[in-house]
């Protein structure tokens, strides 16, 4: 037996961070054998069967991860980092990611002062996109875009600037190399609501012209965010503003000022030779937990508009943050985050296919997570098992395209960093802001230190190992004591399966279990019970508690590997990959 330990290389202060397995000592081998054997002769039977003649097609490239660009140190063309990230083998990116989307200019990767500051590079006289939003922000004092405004300005802009910018790049440089590095394409969000058509166009042109593996362009971050209502007026821009679309009335007012943006981007590719059609435009269909009148409003807005004008979009984006408890109980956090598992899928991609303006469009989960801003069960075991689960129900419909978690670079549920995480010293956000601020460029290039995994991206590698390489969905069910855990209002099957049929193959089978107590599982594939090994990785909590996390001090919790024969034990709160290779 051997574990598979992905961890840090020197001592926990610091040192490069590199994918390593480790044999463990001979006395930690026996310890674990008994413990399994323990549990084995403890676990209850469930069986999860596999039906190959049931099978949905499985979008490629289906699972991976957002990112944002101001929050992180890395230099997206460090070797070292890109060498990390490799072994989680995300599926799919997303670029810039996030609110800072709204104010960034794609060309440079940064987010442009407000006039007349200190490190403006804009025109005199030439309002910037943080003066534009600002000015009309500042007629609905009450929007809660302008927080977001003040964060662009105080943090985002003079971290992004002490980076020397986060540009698309080309293959080989920027985020474009990135993402070529680590053999995943990704999604554009365009930033539709300061920029202009020209601007979007010239985005277009420039991935087509250099090939770059987009897969789609998202017309704005969460545009639902950024209504200032009739009632407040009219919209007005700035006197010298460029003709950009500004905030939205309503859903209807954001779909008419995107359709320039969308024609726009259908001529850069044409004019770079490429075939319009393979720009992929995607319009913001709102937030799939959010059951407020806001929601409703702007999907009705949504609705009327195609009833009026037709769906000119290829496809939706919607986003996936679960209301969260407000208790400090974590029972009651598992409780919700098995809630939204529960409406979050089935009962979600009902209402969708329903909905006149998806018309059979292609669906984007561009970013999701366990909650908006939970710490506390954002990056724990159990979130791992909630991300993995979330993963494996939406691979299920064949209009989902992609799943992004939120968000790769991140201490609390992605690849976290220390504080001291340049040169294992100071603070990187301060060090990168008084950069920023005093118009230098800190190169992080080879100096980054203490990366780690969190349990919860951990989780997310393990699902993207089974989906990110296969091509079809097989029809899947789990019996026998599969036991129950509490939503907020019944109860969920605590053992969840979803089997994959593999672009080489091989059989992968995802399986989590909710529940406290280990089951023992036997496989079976259209009818016939396996019996010939299986490549098993399992990710569960080393001292049975689904609240325990990786910090940058500590990683406990790893990835286990074994190749075993007939049933296997899978723990409480864990999450399994089987792989059944190819006869």
């Amino acid at each position: 037996m051997m574990r598979t330990v992905i961890h840090r290389s020197g001592d926990a202060a610091g040192g490069e961070l590199r994918p390593r397995t480790l044999r463990l000592l001979r006395s930690s081998t026996l310890t674990l054998l008994l413990v399994a054997g323990a549990s084995a002769a403890r676990a209850q039977s469930v069986t999860v069967a596999v039906d190959r003649t049931s099978f949905v097609p499985l979008a490629p490239h289906f699972s991976g991860a957002n990112i944002s660009s101001p929050d992180t140190p890395v230099e997206f063309g460090d070797a070292a980092v890109r060498a990390f990230v490799k072994p989680l083998q995300p599926g799919i990116l997303r670029w810039p990611g996030g609110t800072v989307n709204d104010v960034f200019d794609w060309q440079t990767g940064l987010i442009p002062s407000p006039e007349g500051s200190a490190t403006s590079r804009g025109r005199p006289g030439v309002p910037t996109p943080i003066d534009i939003l600002r000015d009309v922000y500042a007629q609905d004092p009450t929007a809660p875009f302008n927080k977001q405004i003040a964060r662009a300005v105080s943090d985002l802009q003079p971290i992004l600037a002490g980076k020397g910018g986060n540009p698309l790049g080309d293959r080989s440089s920027g985020f474009a190399g990135f993402a070529t590095a680590l053999g995943a394409p990704f999604v554009v969000v365009v930033n539709a609501t300061t920029d202009t058509v020209a601007s979007a166009e010239r985005l277009a042109f420039a991935v087509a012209h250099r090939r770059l593996p987009v897969v789609a362009f998202e017309l704005v971050n969460e545009p639902y965010f950024l209504q200032i209502p009739g009632s407040a007026g009219p919209i007005v821009l700035p006197a010298g503003s460029p003709p950009v679309s500004g905030p939205y009335a309503d859903g209807g007012d954001y779909l008419t000022k995107m359709k320039p943006y969308r024609d726009a981007l259908k001529r850069g590719f044409a004019a770079a030779g490429l075939d319009p059609a393979r720009a992929v435009v995607a319009i913001g269909g709102g937030y799939a937990a959010d059951g407020s009148s806001r929601n409703r409003t702007w999907m009705a807005d949504l609705a009327a508009y195609t009833q009026a004008h037709g769906a000119w979009w290829d496809a939706v984006a919607y986003h996936f943050y679960p209301p969260e408890s407000d208790g400090d109980d974590f029972g009651q956090k598992r409780a919700y985050a098995n809630d939204a598992l529960a409406i979050g899928t089935d009962p979600f991609i009902a209402a969708y296919r329903a909905a006149n303006w998806s018309a059979g469009k292609r669906l984007l989960v561009t970013e999701f997570d366990t909650t908006l801003n939970d710490r506390t069960i954002q990056g724990s075991v159990y979130g791992g098992v909630f991300t993995a689960e979330y993963v494996a129900r939406m691979s299920r419909y064949g209009e989902v395209a992609d799943v992004m978690l939120h968000e790769l670079f991140s201490s609390s549920d992605g690849i976290g960093l220390p504080r001291a995480a340049i040169d294992g010293t100071g603070d990187w956000k301060s060090e990168l802001t008084a950069a920023g601020q005093s118009g230098q460029t800190l190169d992080t290039t080879g100096r980054i230190q203490g990366l780690f995994y969190t349990v919860q991206v951990l989780a997310l590698g393990l699902a993207d190992a089974a989906v990110n390489a296969s091509d079809m969905t097989y029809g899947t069910t789990v019996t026998g004591a599969t036991g129950t855990v509490p939503t907020r209002t019944a109860t969920l099957p605590a053992v969840f399966a979803q089997a994959y049929h593999g672009r080489d193959g091989s059989l992968h089978v995802l399986v989590t279990n909710k529940g406290d107590s280990p089951k023992l599982l036997t496989l079976a594939v259209d009818g016939q019970v396996v019996s010939t090994p299986l490549s098993v990785d399992t990710l569960a909590p080393t001292n049975g508690d689904p609240g325990q996390k990786n910090t940058a001090s500590a990683q406990p919790v790893a990835v286990a590997h074994a190749a075993l024969g007939g049933s296997v034990t899978i723990p409480g709160y864990s999450i399994t990959h089987l792989v059944l290779a190819a006869p």
